[in-house]
């Protein structure tokens, strides 16, 4: 692989500040300048950092973009000097359309536990931040044969090669369980331990072809894994009758939800339920519209171990929109939607629950005084009426 360095992309700034709370709610915002998926492995003594960037506006260009990376201590950390470009090499991949592929190969690993990448427009000045917290780094490589070669959280099926020798794999055909509404404050819904359906041993490559969730380990006896969920090729979309009812569960009553669950894949029975439902055509189409973007946002931004829509942040997303604030540290994430004419300002904490299958799972803190605005919110969006 040719190395290039980018000339005119990586600099070194005197001094920049790192504001107190940063508004990272470009995150998830689907209709952001840049969006960012990445991965962290570690090699040895080194750090690879493989970054997949879209440039959603459409007028502007790769080469209109510099790059910062930093190294600090937390989240409210000033950032000072970036990381000296002498001590990694950017390498570019290739691009595909508007989506550009590179890596970043630190020589030594970071000293401290978070690294943080501005990507800033040369013509407006403006930049973002993208947080890559440490505990997100891996020793298991997963590569799809491809030339940017990461999967992250999910993918398609297809066939799987390890950076490893020796991988044992586990298959789980496990649908999990919903969100409840962010008011349910009881504990008796916690997720239960998943069994293994089946296993299997690789020395090279996998060719994944079921759907449901892989978790891939080195060792057996320690904790590190990296867990995949095999989706269908539709995915983040949701495409069948079936895939469209289920996100219903968080927007409808229990009396409704016994209707839908008659509908079993009918799609006269699910148009009618739909306008039932509205009282208007081209409400239903309307509501339609955004909440299923949602759905598939959410699938694309906060699939883990389970499908997007089906976390807590997913489910916050699905019905609230994206959140106008985003505070982050490394364990708890808080989302602030801003006060309008319809509805008062709220806000949704989430705090990491890490695990074997994820470590960067996060989990409402679920709060009795959410239930006013949650319900309003649902009514003013079966109205057709969107924050």
């Amino acid at each position: 692989m040719k190395k290039i360095v980018f000339v005119g992309l990586l600099f070194v700034s005197a001094f920049r500040v790192l504001s107190q709370e940063v508004n990272y709610s470009h995150l998830y915002n689907p209709n952001a300048e840049l969006s960012l998926d990445h991965q962290l492995v570690q090699e040895g003594d080194k750090l690879t950092v493989l970054f997949a960037m879209t440039i959603q506006n459409r007028s502007y260009q790769l080469y209109d973009y510099t790059f910062e990376l930093y190294n600090i201590e937390n989240y409210s950390s000033e950032l000072t000097a970036p990381v000296i470009e002498d001590s990694y090499d950017s390498i570019y991949l290739e691009s595909n359309a508007s989506v550009h592929y590179f890596k970043f190969v630190l020589n030594d690993l970071p000293s401290l536990p978070l690294l943080v990448l501005e990507i800033k427009n040369k013509k407006t000045g403006f930049g973002l931040l993208f947080d890559m917290p440490l505990y997100g780094k891996r020793k298991l490589f997963l590569n799809n044969g491809s030339v940017q070669g990461f999967v992250n959280n999910w993918s398609a099926p297809t066939q799987i090669k390890f950076n490893e020798d020796m991988v044992y794999g586990y298959y789980y055909n496990e649908s999990f369980p919903l969100g409840l509404p962010p008011m349910v404050t009881r504990d008796d819904f916690k997720e239960k331990g998943l069994e293994v359906d089946s296993s299997f041993l690789s020395t090279s490559n996998v060719q994944l072809k079921t759907l449901g969730l892989y978790l891939f380990m080195t060792d057996t006896a320690g904790t590190d894994a990296v867990s995949l969920r095999v989706v269908d090729r539709y995915f983040p979309k949701m495409t069948s009758i079936e895939q469209l009812t289920e996100p219903l569960r968080y927007i409808t009553s229990r009396d409704e939800q016994i209707i839908l669950e008659d509908i079993k894949g009918d799609k006269r029975k699910f148009d009618k339920f739909w306008l039932n439902l509205t009282g208007s055509a081209s409400r239903a189409k309307s509501i339609i519209k955004v909440y299923y973007s949602r759905v598939e946002e959410a699938n694309a931004m906060f699939t883990t171990y389970k499908e997007g829509w089906r976390t807590d942040m997913g489910m916050i997303y699905s019905v609230m929109g994206p959140p106008d604030e985003v505070i982050k540290s490394f364990n708890e994430e808080t989302w602030v939607y801003l006060a309008n004419r319809n509805l008062p300002k709220r806000k949704y904490s989430f705090i990491r629950a890490a695990s074997i299958f994820s470590k960067s799972h996060f989990v409402l803190i679920r709060e009795k005084r959410h239930a006013e605005s949650w319900f309003e919110t649902i009514d003013l969006l079966r109205k057709g009426i969107f924050r």
